[in-house]
């Protein structure tokens, strides 16, 4: 399966059922993390344009959608600086997609796109505790899953009589965490690679081993057992290294603006709106 003919794919046919123009999009899931299989799904996040009357009535876009090879999550593009502003993981992992839709026209430079590395270390710097933070909790949320089923993994479930996907995530979210703790103390590291190393699962070994724990390997006990004692050290490093970070982040703050330079071009040329 082509996945960029996928993605494009996915695109037109949502932009068909949401009479909107999607501006960006990207894969989201585990061909990011070389974790697919022949059956895996095509997840995308994407990121549309707000019409004249989302401006008027100070409303934005936000809609979740099934494609013929998985989901795709649409927001008004204008809520992605605040996505990123709270360092939410499935957001901030559009810096490392493997694959990414931009449409045209686009301005000449879009801080994110253009340069991922200095944005995403930029963002690290100011909130890397937030993003810690945002990733201990995923892993906890994916641990009260085990045991739980949900409606997309009913099938794996009561093959196995747990959720082996939820244990995968609860580990590769720690294993992020982990990556990310020296950046997090030495500000001269890169947290973009390391994030990017993290995320790809660079190293072989853990990559096979995380497959196993997909298919269902793995001793859920001893699965179990195992993320307690990660989420456990997480709240530790969390504890020991606290920290407030708020006001504005500069990187941020310079999307904004061009996403704004970005869009109000496009909504006062009306043919290149799609029709409602």
């Amino acid at each position: 399966m082509d996945i960029s003919i996928v993605l494009k794919g996915s695109i037109n046919e949502v932009e068909q059922k949401i009479g909107r123009k999607i501006l960006y999009a990207y894969v989201q899931g585990s061909q990011n993390y070389n974790l697919e299989t022949p059956d895996s799904d095509v997840d995308v996040k994407a990121f549309c344009l707000p019409t004249f009357d989302d401006l008027f009535n100070e409303r934005q876009f936000s809609s979740c959608l099934d494609h013929s090879f998985g989901q795709i999550t649409v927001h008004d593009i204008r809520k992605l600086p605040v996505l990123l502003a709270k360092m939410n993981p499935y957001y901030v992992e559009g810096l490392a997609s493997k694959l990414v839709y931009l449409d045209s026209p686009r301005p000449e430079s879009i801080c994110f796109i253009d340069h991922p590395e200095a944005f995403f270390n930029a963002m690290f710097q100011a909130k890397g505790f937030t993003f810690l933070q945002a990733l201990r909790n995923l892993a906890h949320s994916e641990l009260d899953k085990i045991h739980q089923g949900g409606p997309s993994r009913q099938a794996t479930f009561e093959q196995f009589g747990y959720d082996p996907k939820a244990a995968l995530h609860a580990l590769r979210y720690a294993s992020i965490f982990f990556a990310m703790q020296i950046p997090l103390l030495d500000p001269e590291s890169s947290a973009y690679g390391s994030y990017v190393d993290a995320i790809r699962l660079k190293s072989a070994s853990q990559r096979q081993r995380l497959m196993d724990v997909k298919l269902g390997k793995e001793n859920c006990d001893a699965l179990e057992q195992e993320i307690k004692e990660a989420i456990a050290l997480m709240d530790s490093f969390l504890a020991q290294h606290r920290r407030i970070e708020k006001g504005p982040v500069e990187c941020i703050e310079t999307l904004k603006k061009e996403i704004r330079d970005w869009v109000e071009p496009l909504i006062v040329c009306p043919q290149n709106i799609k029709s409602e």
